[in-house]
């Protein structure tokens, strides 16, 4: 029987044991404390057993807490699965000046910089893990290097950095995760960057910094807190096909120029794509970008190009800050709230871009956007308004298909002197609407099936060679001093509705089966010019052209205090020439035949023509109305049918000369030409000057017949 002591005693035993055998468990293998190097002729330095040599090649067999330098070229070192610990200082493995080095299979952490290459070109660092460094890989003037399929993890600074004309590496295949700024690249060139997986940096997952011509492709980048990839001061680098989610910004480029972003795939993010200020002459191209606030942003920026993206879904597809003179064209941008966004930018071209499903505004432009240019876009199925402008002068709105918007095709709010010319638009609520603007011009557009064809709360706006079909209302007008002239307003409910309004010119307009011709509240306005400019034609006019000028003998009579004195008897059709000084000059003529195939070029000279098609054998008549500023002459014009002068009738008043004539129909080609003769005061006052020219030159010769001889 056991006493008490032994058992004490025995119990006691037990638990050194049990110490013992748990400090026997930890106790690691031997490790070097020494730096160890491979020196130029191979040889290792201390000799140590962690490390065995075989040729050309060196393993480590065992975990070690020291650094190693490797001075001979042509080698590999393999890790073998090891794990060389660090105290948070040094380089843990350093190729100097040494090359076509291979380092793999190790496992490193806790130094100042797991690898570093200086001065060396040619190696290949690759399947290694890199944990809990300051820095991961370290270049400084090592180009041609490889570095792939790595694990680099909690990096303090970079995951990877390149200094100092480190050029030309290959960046590929490696996985990064939660490291602060994953790849620096600085002053470094033709660096190629691909398939790598970046996740979780606390700020940047790629910066170029002052790099040039490197190449960021087929890379995944997904949660960064800051940029995915970021250029600072960088120029003709390429992103390109790139897989980008859920960062802050996905791209970002900063005074950075000629760069091409193109073929990347980039969501979720506050902004996807950022130009910021001196940012230049970059491509920004066939982009998916979905589900971001912005789209893509360019920032206090010029002369970038944004081409051929998608763009869905997104609060602001494109958004233009105090931008100048870039193109935005050819882009699809869907279910954006604002498709295409401009503040404060000036001088920017949006052209050929499909513009549908947007919950407020296809394309909108706000606090002062002016000189801008929006051309050939189509518009169509936006929630709200087409394009909308507040607040924003002098922009160009030209050639564009607006079609089904919701509200408004085009809306106008504070925005003064656009000119809107040349669109299709379409089944829109309205298809032009005005408010408190001023000094726009409306000119050539085709308004169709909407409630407004135009609606203009406002002044002193122009309107002209518009036509207006198959709307509720043509025009609806409520407003002063605005011109309205040479529009085809037909098959419309009312064709013009005037409300509180006076002071309007409204001339040489077609108003062709309209329901309501017009419809007046409380509106005067002038319906002609006097003779001989004449007025409008009303389809529903009946009266007689007894002295055959194609203006009628009685008037057209609205109401009592609106009259059409000098209606025409036949449709007007306008020609747009060209611009003048700031005017729009139109040619129109008036002419019971179909006029077609329009054609004036001022460098052909004093010179226009068109063709003119009715029933053969009637009687067709033209009074063809010609500015002074597009064809000058008013004393000689020249009248051919199918080549054959005719007679004409020739009247003028201060802006425009008038030539009335007839042929017999079938289909003709008319020319009409005119030479410019001097008038009388011109004339003498170049005879005048050839006079004094000629009294010049013999003047001297006068005076030395008539000075006297000298006496001898």
């Amino acid at each position: 029987m056991r006493t008490k002591t032994q058992t004490l005693s025995a119990a006691i035993l037990t638990l050194l044991l049990a110490t013992i055998l748990t400090l026997t468990i930890n106790i690691q293998p031997v490790k070097s404390t020494s730096a160890i190097t491979i020196n130029t002729d191979g040889t290792i330095e201390p000799p140590t057993t962690q490390i065995q040599r075989n040729g050309d090649t060196y393993v480590l067999i065992d975990n070690i807490t020291t650094t190693i330098t490797i001075r001979r070229s042509n080698i590999i070192f393999n890790g073998n699965g090891c794990t060389i610990q660090g105290q948070r200082s040094g380089s843990a493995i350093t190729i100097e000046n040494a090359n076509t080095v291979t380092i793999q299979n190790t496992t490193i952490q806790d130094f100042t910089s797991a690898i570093r290459l200086t001065n060396t070109y040619n190696n290949t660092i690759t399947r290694n893990n890199i944990i809990n460094n300051d820095n991961g890989i370290t270049l400084s003037s090592a180009s041609n290097n490889i570095i792939t399929e790595n694990n680099i993890t909690n990096s303090y600074l970079r995951g990877i950095e390149l200094y100092s004309a480190s050029d030309a590496n290959t960046i590929a295949l490696n996985n990064f995760t939660k490291n602060f700024r994953t790849m620096f690249i600085s002053s470094s060139s033709h660096n190629n960057i691909s398939e790598n997986n970046i996740t979780g940096s606390d700020y940047d997952g790629i910066c170029l910094y002052w790099a040039t011509n490197n190449t960021v492709q087929n890379n995944n980048i997904t949660d960064c807190n800051y940029d995915g990839i970021c250029l600072y001061w960088a120029t003709n680098n390429t992103i390109a096909d790139n897989n980008m989610a859920d960062n802050t910004h996905n791209i970002a480029l900063y005074g950075s120029s000629q760069n091409t972003v193109t073929s990347n795939t980039l969501t979720n993010s506050s902004v996807s794509i950022d130009i910021y200020s001196t940012s230049e002459h970059n491509t920004i191209t066939s982009n998916t970008i979905f589900n971001n606030d912005q789209g893509i942003n360019i920032y206090s920026t010029t002369l970038n190009t944004v081409t051929e993206n998608n763009i869905t879904h997104n609060n602001r597809g494109i958004h233009l800050y105090t931008a100048t003179n870039n193109l935005i064209n050819k882009n699809t941008l869907t279910n954006n709230t604002y498709n295409i966004y401009l503040s404060g930018s000036h001088n920017n071209t949006l052209s050929e871009n499909t513009i549908t499903q947007s919950r407020h505004a296809g394309i909108y432009l706000y606090d002062l956007s002016e000189f801008n240019t929006i051309i050939q876009n189509n518009i169509t199925d936006n929630k709200n308004v087409g394009i909308y402008l507040y607040w924003s002068p002098n922009n160009t709105i030209a050639t564009n298909t607006i079609t089904d918007n919701a509200y408004d095709g085009i809306y106008f709010y504070w925005s003064n002197n656009n000119t809107i010319t040349k669109n299709a638009i379409a089944r829109n609520f309205r298809g032009i609407f005005f408010w408190s603007s001023h000094g726009n011009t409306i000119s050539e557009n085709t308004n169709t099936h909407n409630y407004d064809g135009i609606c203009v709360h406002g002044a002193d706006n122009i309107m002209t060679a518009n036509t207006l079909t198959n709307n509720d209302y043509g025009i609806a007008l409520h407003g002063s001093g605005t011109l309205i002239e040479a529009n085809t307003i037909a098959n419309n409910t009312h064709g013009i509705s005037l409300y509180d309004s006076a002071l309007n010119k409204i001339i040489h307009n077609n108003l062709i089966n309209n329901t309501n011709q017009i419809r007046l509240s409380q509106s005067t306005s002038a319906w002609n010019g006097t003779y001989p400019s004449g007025g409008n034609y009303w389809s529903n006019y009946n009266g007689t052209d007894a002295e055959s000028d194609a203006i009628g003998d009685t008037a057209y009579v609205i109401d009592q205090n609106n009259q059409d004195y000098h209606p025409l008897t036949a449709p007007i059709y306008a020609f747009s020439t060209a611009t003048i000084n700031g005017n729009y000059q139109l040619v129109q003529v008036i002419s019971n035949s179909t006029v077609a195939s329009f054609h004036f070029d001022s460098s052909e000279g004093q010179l226009l023509r068109f063709t003119v098609t009715g029933t053969d054998g009637a009687i067709g008549f033209c009074r063809v109305i010609i500015p002074k500023t597009l064809m000058a002459s008013s004393n000689s014009w020249t009248v051919k049918v199918n080549d054959q002068a005719v007679e004409s009738n020739v009247l003028w008043d201060n802006e425009n000369t008038y030539l009335y004539f007839t042929y017999t129909h079938s289909t003709k080609m008319i020319e009409i030409s005119s030479t410019i003769i001097p008038e009388p005061s011109t004339l003498w006052l170049l005879i005048l000057i050839v006079l004094i020219a000629i009294a010049a030159a013999i003047a001297p010769v006068i005076y030395k017949l008539r000075k006297p001889k000298k006496t001898a």
